[in-house]
């Protein structure tokens, strides 16, 4: 990654409003004359379809159903719980009596302490 794909991806993350390493794959394929990239990220597919890249979805609507499931039932919720979860039982196995205080201080994983 040089100068210009750094710029013009910074360019295209804050036009396309989506993350920088979602900003380099696209002007990486665009500058490598890629035109189509598989992904099931429903932001990054928005985007390439912005700037005419074609997606190809791996994962079909049934697949989708089975991880939606599975996470629901194996994994905390999506987004501060889930990160607050991982912590959580980080600290547990290398020092509990930090991670009684985290889980305290934290409602449980619901918010930040």
């Amino acid at each position: 990654m040089d100068l210009s794909i750094t710029l013009a991806s910074m360019q295209i993350a804050d036009t396309l409003e989506i993350d920088m390493t979602d900003a380099v794959l696209l002007q990486a394929a665009r500058t490598r004359s890629v035109n189509t990239l598989a992904t099931d990220d429903r932001k990054l597919v928005q985007a390439c379809h912005q700037v005419d890249i074609t997606v190809e979805n791996p994962i079909d609507i049934q697949m989708r159903r089975q991880m939606a499931s599975w996470e629901s039932k194996n994994l905390p919720q999506k987004g501060l719980p889930r990160i607050l979860s991982r912590i959580h039982q980080w600290l547990e196995q290398n020092h509990q009596q930090a991670a009684e205080d985290f889980w305290c201080q934290t409602g449980g994983g619901s918010h930040l302490p």
